[in-house]
């Protein structure tokens, strides 16, 4: 382990007694956490490298996507008549699932069990991780540089960070083997937080952290009374991404004021833009027509489901119908049009993961002994925050997801097709089959 001094002379102080650890000083006492700027914090971490090259075989990778898909449902379902009942919404089940990862890595049966089925992590254990960082390698391959001229084309954006924080008496009692895991699977380390004296000033440094990691998109993560002086633990998954669509709208061919109808029949005024000639997929099928709109490098796509019935359409949603909608989409050429529009979505998700049979964590300290002698305590919340925005030069998201634990517990268009009312939202890594978000989108304007 090396342990970097970036700040706190009294957590520097707390890990005098370490064994098999180094001190070197990386930054100034009381960094200046102004927005743009980086806070930094002393670091307890593994010496060994992150995996570069991580490999998974082909049913792995379908596992992977499944996985992906049938979290993404559990949760919408979850949502739609709690939570955000009446709302557009968003999640990212990707974010959730890398959050997480990085606790299963230290978490004990039977609480390991439950996560296994509630996250729906079916490839277990050692691989799981590998699963994660091979996944997150991927995603990194879609950034394409921008392109000055004789055309010039914006560059296509995605980013992902880990970040874990943990209170001096955790952090040095965190066994080498799940530093390890974090360095070689999740690229970080722990840094060292005092929850306990400043659990403000940790909790404005972590949402500084995270507002730098998604480009100012989420710049208040944890709230209030979320970071607490009994917490002990902090886990974040922060992604962000923004592409062009693979050929933008023109902007003179948006009309201001087209009508979008909402679920109960009423009329809303949006900016529908408009492509008269829309290469992309196209499906339809009974009781829906869907169509996916391709950003730049023709991997990341923006698909929108429009049921006739929305309110059964969902009602009856599953992995199944999900993959049928996808599996329906053909390259077509289309007289399209599509709102613009920014969707936000905040909330906890501690209710709707106890609801899918994540229990144990939530009451029993010594779930996470793969962590530290007797654990870090017990979850006390998880956060999750999904920001998107689309208009006609394409698409910028950013999702946080947070885990706090503490000592409680060719020729002319084929179709035409105008997405004017309620529908389907999902964001997709089409290699992979990875949905980056997915929710709904109810009233644009």
């Amino acid at each position: 382990m090396t342990l970097i001094d970036s700040r706190h002379a009294l957590l520097l102080a707390s890990f005098v007694a370490l064994a098999a650890c180094t001190t070197e000083d990386s930054g100034s006492e009381g960094v200046d956490t102004a927005e743009g700027e980086e806070p930094t914090w002393p670091m307890v971490e593994s010496d060994q490298a992150r995996d570069e090259n991580p490999q998974i075989d082909p049913d792995e990778i379908l596992a992977l996507a499944a996985d992906n898909h049938a979290l993404s449902i559990d949760l919408y379902q979850g949502l739609r008549e709690g939570k955000a009942k009446d709302k557009g919404f968003s999640i990212s089940a990707y974010s959730i699932q890398s959050a997480f990862g990085m606790l299963y890595g230290g978490t004990v049966e039977p609480a390991a069990s439950e996560m296994e089925a509630a996250l729906h992590f079916s490839l277990v254990g050692e691989r799981q991780h590998v699963g994660f960082n091979w996944l997150d390698h991927q995603l990194h391959a879609r950034n394409i540089a921008a392109i000055p001229e004789p055309e010039p084309q914006d560059p296509v954006i995605f980013e992902t960070a880990n970040g874990v924080w943990a209170t001096p008496g955790v952090a040095d009692s965190i066994f080498p083997a799940y530093l390890d895991l974090l360095a070689v699977h999740y690229g970080t380390g722990v840094a060292l937080a005092d929850f306990a004296e400043q659990s403000e000033r940790e909790r404005l440094d972590i949402n500084e952290w995270v507002s730098i990691r998604t480009h100012t998109l989420i710049p208040e993560f944890f709230k209030q009374g979320v970071i607490l002086p009994t917490t002990t633990m902090v886990l974040v998954n922060a992604i962000y991404m923004k592409a062009p669509w693979s050929v933008p709208f023109e902007e003179s061919a948006t009309n201001p004021n087209a009508e979008f109808t909402r679920l109960d029949g009423s009329k809303a005024k949006v900016a529908m833009m408009r492509n008269y000639d829309f290469a992309g997929g196209y499906g339809e099928g009974a009781g829906y027509r869907a169509v996916a709109l391709p950003m730049r490098g023709d991997q990341l796509e923006m698909i929108a489901i429009v049921p006739d019935d929305f309110a059964a359409f969902e009602a009856s949603l599953d992995v199944a119908t999900l993959d049928e909608v996808l599996g329906s989409m053909q390259f077509a050429l289309v007289d399209l049009g599509f709102p613009r529009f920014e969707l936000e979505f905040d909330a906890s998700l501690k209710t709707e993961l106890q609801d899918l049979g994540l229990v144990t964590p939530f009451d029993d300290p010594s779930a996470f002994e793969g962590i530290m002698p007797g654990g870090p305590g017990v979850i006390t919340e998880v956060i999750h925050h999904t920001v998107i925005k689309v208009d006609e030069k394409g698409t910028e998201a950013a999702a946080a997801t947070g885990i706090v634990l503490g000592e409680d517990g060719g020729g002319g268009p084929e179709f035409a097709f105008s997405v004017d009312k309620p529908f389907l939202l999902l964001i997709r890594d089409a290699p992979t089959d990875t949905l980056l978000f997915f929710g709904r989108v109810l009233d644009p304007s």
